[in-house]
């Protein structure tokens, strides 16, 4: 009776590494994405792969038919996660995910900083401990770099609204989306600052536009959208303001408003309440808008505008 439990729990102590590694492997390959579709949350997801790759680091070190006579087991282990690592990045574009370097190397920071820690356990010299394990601690900020990032980006966006868009610097042009268009910061025609942003029409896309996207914001206090449009064409240009408090809706579900801009500067004003009808006849949720942008009717490849002061009145 006594060998039978000592089999088991010798059995179980070789393939409970195995199965983690297995589990492990299937959370990676599977098709699921976090609810909250947000750039802080999506950086949070990526940095997943920095503590999965330090699991697996330590999961391997107890698979001993992993490591030979050539290698040591903590190098067998971080060569043989590592490889995995690339090998389902390579694979996931096949099983309808994403796959990324920023992933990667977020696996291999993972990887690196478990290995300093393994090493830093097995020194004498307290100098050398210090050292691994600082190294360690370097990497897992540099993981959450991202993460950081976006949260104080965020509490950037909540601490200037409801003034949308000054495009003063690149973390700022990086909240939105364009669509059709290629942006930069420039010094001409600022309405507010000292910035705004040029945008060149390009064909890279069937339309053109420029969005602010999981925002989540109450817009019921205001009654006025404001924009500052310099136009450089040589002829009048329609365009078209779109406003969602869904996350996912179709055309008759958004707020949709026509304009028509001039050569030369543009100060673009909608109305709100006229912006939250639809075209379904659903009246848009103000407290809640999800989804904010301008499009440009018509494309015009190599076309040019600079936007500049757009905010909530």
């Amino acid at each position: 009776m006594g060998s039978k439990r000592q089999n088991l729990k010798a059995f179980l102590y070789r393939s409970a590494p195995l199965c983690l590694v297995g589990v492990m492997m299937a959370l990676m390959l599977t098709p699921i994405q976090p609810e909250e579709k947000t750039r802080l949350m999506s950086a949070l997801w990526n940095f997943l792969h920095f503590p999965a790759s330090f699991v697996l680091f330590y999961t391997c070190l107890h698979l001993k038919w992993l490591h030979g006579k050539t290698w040591s087991r903590e190098t067998s282990s971080a060569v043989f996660v590592q490889g995995l690592h690339t090998v389902l990045e390579l694979v996931q574009p096949l099983l309808h995910r994403s796959a990324s370097w920023s992933d990667w190397f977020l696996g291999l920071g993972g990887v690196l900083a478990a290995y300093l820690v393994y090493k830093a356990f097995r020194v004498d010299a307290k100098v050398k401990r210090k050292g691994h394990l600082l190294g360690a601690f370097g990497l897992l900020v540099l993981a959450l770099l991202p993460s950081l990032m976006q949260g104080f980006d965020r509490i950037k966006v909540r601490e200037s609204f409801p003034l949308l868009g000054t495009f003063e610097n690149r973390m700022e042009l990086r909240r939105w989306n364009l669509y059709g268009f290629k942006g930069a910061l420039s010094h001409e025609h600022a309405a507010h600052g000292r910035r705004s942003v040029r945008l060149v029409e390009t064909r890279d896309f069937s339309y053109s536009g420029w969005f602010l996207e999981e925002m989540n914001a109450d817009w019921s206090p205001y009654d006025t959208l404001v924009c500052s449009i310099f136009w450089t064409g040589k002829r009048p240009r329609k365009g078209d303001v779109r406003v969602d408090d869904l996350p996912e809706s179709t055309y008759v579900q958004q707020g949709h408003v026509d304009f028509v801009l001039e050569p030369g500067p543009n100060r673009l004003v909608v109305p709100l309440d006229r912006l939250f009808q639809t075209d379904s006849g659903r009246k848009i949720d103000g407290s809640k808008i999800w989804k904010f942008g301008i499009s440009m009717l018509e494309k015009q490849d190599g076309s040019v505008l600079f936007v500049d002061g757009i905010r909530l009145e």
